[in-house]
């Protein structure tokens, strides 16, 4: 063979070795597979999950020393877990109010039916109650009495507040005996559900509707006997027909004090002397409940169109700057019965949850993970 065939041979061969291994980048099966893709990052988890008690409407929460309390139109429930309550009342039970004196102590303002109410206790953190008799709202000559609308437990004292149509009350043997510290029973008014006490300055701030549908808030100094009226301020940005359904203070700061009601939530950042609109709407749109996170100073709020049958959105609406400004966090199902009425940031070995409760829709929990604000 010539050295000029040699040389031919030689070239086809590494030409065909190079075609076996995939030289040269052609596009055939023999190339090499592309890098793979990335992963895809990991979904968020969903910001609401269902605890239960669709179909319920829950009206107050209380924490025990091991669960949850939950008061509703139905009875009231402790929480299981997941989404499994335990009905530890009648559930002809609709609960007006419902507090914690201590961890194992808990009383609620209960109505059953459309004219009788109970004062009701439990010793052993809402598993067994039973009914305390009392003078609450008694008025000579009345054979009804009027119901406690809101409940106030002071553990440093051992008092406990209680408001009604237009009265504040106080007892210290565990609600059976009641004065009346400012208002009067057999008052005309819608009742008052809000009651908040300001610790820095002895005063207890309490609200609810008068006679008119006209927003009631005042302010009762336990110390004078004196009483300011913010009243008027209130209606001048929440007009009636409006009323409050509670007052919350900053942690720590007593001068910043939050209003809820029919209309919005506004605030005074000077213990009542000037008011602002921080979320107010035309559309009568309720907000009974704030909660504000008392190491991370997130506010947590939500609202409830005024309609008991339709389904309306779950929206949780959070601030991370004392209420100025506002992120609203939706459920993507808008076939819920999503209005808020009550709300509880659950504290437990270190731990925290949101729980939500809503008109007829039961509680929900808002995973603090998936919000803005968490830390």
């Amino acid at each position: 063979m010539t050295r000029n065939k040699l040389a031919h041979w030689l070239c086809l061969l590494i030409a065909t070795a190079c075609l076996l291994a995939g030289c040269g980048g052609g596009s055939g099966s023999s190339s090499p597979l592309p890098p793979p893709l990335p992963a895809p990052p990991p979904q968020p988890d969903p910001p609401f999950e269902s605890r239960g008690l669709g179909g319920f409407t829950v009206i107050a929460f209380a924490q025990t020393e091991t669960t949850v309390a939950a008061g509703t139109d139905g009875g009231i429930y402790l929480f299981e877990g997941d989404d499994r309550w335990a009905l530890k009342t009648p559930q002809d039970w609709s609960i007006l109010a419902l507090e914690a004196l201590y961890p194992s102590r808990l009383m609620a303002s209960v109505r059953v039916g459309p004219e009788s109410s109970l004062l009701v206790e439990s010793l052993n953190g809402g598993e067994d109650w039973r009914i305390v008799e009392n003078n609450f709202g008694v008025v000579a000559g009345f054979q009804q009495r009027e119901p406690i609308q809101s409940l106030l437990f002071r553990d440093d004292t051992g008092e406990l507040f209680a408001t009604g149509y237009t009265s504040l009350a106080v007892s210290g043997d565990f609600g059976r005996n009641w004065q009346v510290l400012d208002g009067e029973w057999g008052g005309i008014g819608t009742g008052l559900p809000a009651l908040s006490h300001a610790s820095s300055r002895d005063d207890y701030w309490y609200g609810g509707q008068g006679a008119l549908e006209d927003p009631v808030l005042l302010a009762f100094s336990r110390s004078s006997g004196a009483r300011v009226d913010h009243s008027a301020a209130v209606e001048s940005l929440l007009p009636r027909p409006s009323t409050v359904e509670r007052v919350r203070f900053y942690p720590g700061n007593d001068d910043l004090v939050y209003i809820m009601g029919e209309g919005g939530l506004i605030a005074s950042s000077n213990y009542g002397v000037n008011w602002d609109a921080l979320l107010v709407n035309d559309r009568s749109r309720f907000y009974f409940d704030l909660v504000i996170d008392s190491q991370s100073g997130v506010l947590y709020t939500g609202g409830w169109d005024k309609n008991f049958t339709d389904p309306q959105p779950l929206i949780l609406e959070i601030s991370t700057d004392s209420g100025l400004t506002w992120t609203a966090v939706e459920h993507e199902d808008r076939a819920l019965q999503g209005g808020i009425y009550s709300l509880l940031l659950w504290e437990q070995a270190g731990a925290k949850r949101l729980f939500l409760g809503l008109q007829g829709g039961g509680v929900y929990e808002a995973r603090l993970s998936s919000l803005p604000g968490h830390l």
